[in-house]
């Protein structure tokens, strides 16, 4: 057992040794693509990028990785074809991003902090979702050695949807949660579903197979 903290912006928890150049990543909720910066420090393996903002996968575009699919869609339930995206955009950063784009969210949440705000800019668009279960069978995935989950509160949804015959082939998760009444009924979904769990400091839940 190799766990590490990705560190400052991420605070994901990742077990190294669980990971290979022939590894499955799913990144949900990729933003502009810092958790594949990090991983890349650590493994080579495929990283499948999924990111609702067009705007975020053009950064992630940019930045030209190796081996990584960028599915510009909404990590979701399978009942949904679709969400109301909310982007927002602040003052342009030196690192060539807008402040508050990380917030830019499928559940409108932040949007009241904003509205009478005029230095930043919120964008509503639709964009497809796509379920766990799609991507499975999409790109016929054995295993998915680590999945990491930042949806800006969507990860309920999408856990509540997840079933033990896709979630068997999950080896370990990283999620940020964003709500102290449903996380507890997250650990016990995670644990029915035959994870072992840990809250980590900082909202984050790490979960993982023997």
């Amino acid at each position: 057992m190799k766990r590490i903290n990705l560190g400052y912006g991420l605070n994901h928890i990742v077990d190294l040794d669980m990971l290979s150049d022939d590894s499955v990543i799913v990144d949900a909720g990729a933003n502009v693509g810092e958790f594949v910066k990090k991983i890349r420090h650590c493994c080579n393996a495929m990283v499948y990028a999924i990111e609702p903002s067009a705007r975020n996968c053009k950064i992630i575009r940019d930045r030209k990785f190796d081996n990584i699919e960028i599915i510009e869609q909404a990590l979701g339930s399978s009942a949904r074809k679709d969400v109301t995206f909310t982007e927002y955009s602040g003052e342009l950063k030196g690192d060539g991003c807008h402040r508050y784009h990380q917030w830019s969210n499928t559940i409108g949440k932040h949007k009241d902090r904003f509205v009478n705000d005029p230095t930043v800019k919120i964008m509503e668009y639709k964009v497809p979702t796509v379920s766990l279960k799609a991507l499975i069978s999409k790109y016929g995935w054995t295993s998915i050695d680590y999945l990491k989950m930042d949806v800006e509160g969507a990860e309920y949804e999408i856990f509540d949807d997840l079933e033990y015959s896709d979630a068997k082939i999950i080896r370990q998760i990283s999620v940020e949660v964003h709500d102290d009444e449903k996380n507890q009924a997250l650990l016990g979904k995670l644990q029915i579903l035959g994870f072992n769990t840990q809250v980590i400091p900082g909202n984050k839940i790490y979960a993982w197979r023997k």
